[in-house]
């Protein structure tokens, strides 16, 4: 899809959670590939997080480049 490109091009990312239990009966259900996550892990620094999402995780968060 290119989102680890732009991952990895990013100086700032923002995730939120406010969409976490979202439920559709359809293709939106199936997990795409893990690597903008593994980008976001090796190369960027969560700064803080906001509000209360999913357990564990802020509604929103702020990660840097490490």
């Amino acid at each position: 899809s290119g989102m680890a490109a732009e991952v990895a091009a990013a100086d700032v990312v923002i995730l939120s959670t406010i969409r976490d239990d979202w439920d559709e009966p359809n293709d939106s259900r199936e997990f795409g590939s893990d690597e903008p996550n593994q980008v976001l892990a090796e190369n960027f620094c969560l700064v803080a997080s906001y509000g209360e999402g999913t357990p564990g995780r802020g509604l929103y968060e702020l990660y840097d480049r490490c």
